[in-house]
C-alpha cells in the first residue's frame, strides 16, 4: 500500500517546514563547532557565533522551502502497484471494492 504525503505550497510554510527548520536550526551549530575547532585546535564556544549561525540555519532552511515548488512524493509504492500507466491493467480490489 503507497502513502502519499504533500508537501507545502509554492510562497506558503506550514508546521512541518518550521519543525524541521528548527532540528535545522540545532543541528547547524554543531557542525559549525566542529569545523572552529577542528580549526583553532581546540574546542572551544563562541555562544553568539553559536546562535548566528543556529538563525541562519533556520531562516536559510525556511526560505527555501518557501521558494520550492508543492511535491506530492509517494512511499512505499512496490513494483506491483506501479501505477505510472494508466493503460496497465489493475489487479481486482478486495471485497469487490471499484
Amino acid at each position: 500500500m503507497a502513502i502519499t504525503v504533500a508537501t507545502s505550497k509554492q510562497f506558503a510554510v506550514n508546521f512541518k517546514d518550521i519543525a524541521k527548520g528548527l532540528i535545522v536550526a540545532a543541528l547547524t551549530p554543531v557542525v559549525f563547532i566542529v569545523q572552529a575547532s577542528l580549526e583553532a585546535g581546540s574546542m572551544t564556544f563562541n555562544f553568539k557565533q553559536i546562535a548566528m549561525a543556529a538563525v541562519a540555519g533556520f531562516v536559510g532552511y525556511l526560505i527555501k522551502n518557501f521558494f520550492t515548488p508543492a511535491q506530492t512524493i509517494v512511499k512505499g509504492l512496490s513494483a506491483e502497484e506501479d501505477f505510472s500507466d494508466p493503460d496497465k491493467p489493475r489487479p481486482p480490489k478486495p471485497n469487490g471494492q471499484p
